[in-house]
Formats: C-alpha cells, sequence, structure tokens
C-alpha cells in the first residue's frame, strides 16, 4: 500500500485482540477531521471503478448526497462495511457511549435486547429495511454489532443521513415537534415519514425520495462488469464495489495464479478479480508473491479476526470487548 501512495496508519494495540472490538475501531473515521468527507471499506470490500462521485455529490452545495451516506444490505438495512461520513470533534466518544449506556442500564448488560435493541423500541410504522425483508424488531444481521450500532447511530441520534437502496434514495432531517404537521402535510415530497427518536421534542423526517438516483448517482463510475445476478448488481453505487460477505471470502482459500485467466475484457467472478487484482499488483509493485499461497488453518470463519457467520460474529455488549478510549 504505502508503495503505492498510500498513507497507513495502525490502531493502538488493544488487551484482548477479538472481532468484536475491531469492529467498533471502524467508527473512529469520525475523528479523522483533517478530512472534509472518508468513505469507509471494509477490508472485504473491492472498488472496481473511482468511487469520487460520492465525495462529490455529498460535498457539493446542489450535491444529492447528505454529510452522512449508508446503503442498504441484503439481511441489515444499513451495510457496516460501506459508509459515508463527515468527521467531527467528539463523535467517535458519542457512538462509543451508546454500548457504555447499554452496558451500565441493563440488569443484563451483556445480553442484546431484540426488541429494544440500542436503545430505541421499533415502531410499526416505521420498519427498517433490508434486500430481502423489512422487520420491527433488532433482529436484522449483526444488529447486536456494528450494522446495529450504525443503524441506531445515524437514525435515532444524528437524523440527518442519505440512504441508498437498490431502486431509490432516501434523505432523511432532523425536525423539531412543532413542525411535525407541516411535513406530513407537503405533496411535493412522496409521503414524508415521521419517526419517533425517543425525544418529545425531536423527530426523523422523510424529506425526499428520488426513485431514480440523481446526478452522477444516475452512471455511478462505471464498475467493472462481473459476472454476479441480482437487481443490486446492476445499481449505483452496488455495482461499482464488490462485498466478499461472511465465509465466502477468496483468501480463505488456496491462492492459485495458474488457476485464473486475466485477460482484458473477460468478464470475472468476484473471486478471480480478486485474485487477478492481486497478480497485477504483484507484477506491478514487484510485492514477490508466490504463485501459490495456502491459508493458515486459523484463516477460517470461525477465526475471530476473519468474519463469518452470526454463530462467529460475537455481539459487542461480551464482557471480553474493549470499547476504544478516543485517540489523544
Amino acid at each position: 500500500l504505502q508503495m503505492s501512495g498510500v498513507e497507513v496508519q495502525y490502531l493502538n494495540k488493544v488487551k484482548v485482540d477479538n472481532f468484536g472490538t475491531a469492529t467498533l475501531e471502524k467508527f473512529r473515521v469520525m475523528e479523522m477531521t483533517d478530512y472534509d468527507r472518508v468513505l469507509f471499506l471494509d477490508a472485504d470490500v473491492l472498488p472496481l471503478c473511482n468511487l469520487d462521485y460520492l465525495f462529490e455529490e455529498s460535498y457539493r452545495k446542489d450535491g444529492v448526497l447528505s454529510d452522512f451516506v449508508s446503503v442498504s444490505d441484503s439481511v441489515a438495512p444499513f451495510a457496516g462495511g460501506f459508509f459515508l461520513v463527515t468527521p467531527e470533534h467528539g463523535e467517535f466518544e458519542r457512538i462509543m457511549d451508546i454500548v457504555h449506556r447499554h452496558r451500565n442500564r441493563d440488569k443484563n448488560p451483556h445480553t442484546f435486547d431484540g426488541k429494544r435493541g440500542w436503545g430505541h423500541v421499533i415502531a410499526k410504522d416505521d420498519p427498517w429495511k433490508a434486500w430481502f425483508r423489512p422487520g420491527n424488531n433488532w433482529t436484522f444481521y449483526a444488529a447486536w454489532s456494528d450494522q446495529g450500532i450504525l443503524y441506531h447511530w445515524l437514525r435515532y441520534e444524528r437524523g440527518n443521513y442519505t440512504w441508498l437502496d437498490v431502486d431509490k434514495m432516501e434523505r432523511w432531517e432532523t425536525v423539531h415537534a412543532k413542525d411535525v404537521a407541516y411535513w406530513e402535510n407537503r405533496t411535493h415530497h412522496v409521503v414524508p415519514e415521521i419517526a419517533s427518536t425517543g425525544d418529545d421534542d425531536r423527530y426523523i423526517a422523510r424529506v425526499q425520495v428520488n426513485k431514480v438516483k440523481q446526478g452522477s448517482l444516475q452512471r455511478g463510475c462505471g464498475g467493472q462488469q462481473l459476472d454476479r445476478r441480482g437487481k443490486w448488481s446492476t445499481q449505483v453505487p452496488f455495482r461499482d464495489y464488490y462485498h466478499f460477505a461472511g465465509g465466502a471470502k477468496p483468501w480463505f482459500k488456496p491462492i492459485l495464479a495458474a488457476n485464473v485467466t486475466c485477460d482484458a475484457g473477460t468478464i470475472l467472478k468476484g473471486h478471480d478479480l480478486w485474485l487477478c487484482t492481486l497478480i497485477q499488483a504483484n507484477r506491478t509493485l514487484g510485492l514477490g508473491l508466490p504463485s501459490a499461497i495456502i491459508p493458515h488453518k486459523k484463516s477460517s470463519r470461525k477465526n475471530p479476526l476473519g468474519g463469518g457467520d452470526s454463530a462467529h460474529f460475537p455481539h459487542l455488549l461480551q464482557p471480553d470487548i474493549e470499547i476504544p478510549h478516543a485517540s489523544m
């Protein structure tokens, strides 16, 4: 990465190295206040083209995106591995306080409540929405982890964000109780929805819906064509990156360079594209990687730092999860 001009910074070492603590560390993007916007990508997300259009649509005064942007996922309303933020002083501590409050409040501080979640009971008329199903409780994938905290933080505490789904874009803003009737009666927006935040004087209003995304969100950056199926694979921004979900990560399997064709113009599967990218980096940067790499036996979906299914995805209320402190 450094040879490619990427600035690499290392996090402070924690007392217990586990997947839960590492999951919380991703919110340190809020401490990167030298930048106007930061796009967080999990290590298993592969950009397929230049994603600068997301920064531009968020930063420009006439851009269609808010200061904070989340995207939908197949099994959760907000994807914890792809979101854009505007760093602010003190916001990282505010996010960590969500976990602290839960631990200090509950009689069973290490048990996640699927009804109350991180501090808000989801109303029946305010369901969360994932690609394949909606829901009214905190049972979506990783609700007890980063995706649940991201959803609670943006929706019920910040209130101002843009949500990108496969076929539409929703823009949400915080409104006060005295303005609720105004938003409910506006006719030039598509059914504004009011969701209580738990604060008697503050609400979240869906102030804008675009079924056809505007600006550069209509065209994206022309991500590389891949051999994949589903409506999401043709929509912006989902077609512009590839997520190696769960245990289906290419580095969990033996890497054999001879088993993939990397000719220009070939439509590849996601795993083969990852391998071709690695091969190209190896040649261009002289990394000296061997033609065959066998993963360490601990690099599996059961490894705490390897990701994996829900059975091996610890919720963030377990006592061995260390809640990070703000950087000095």
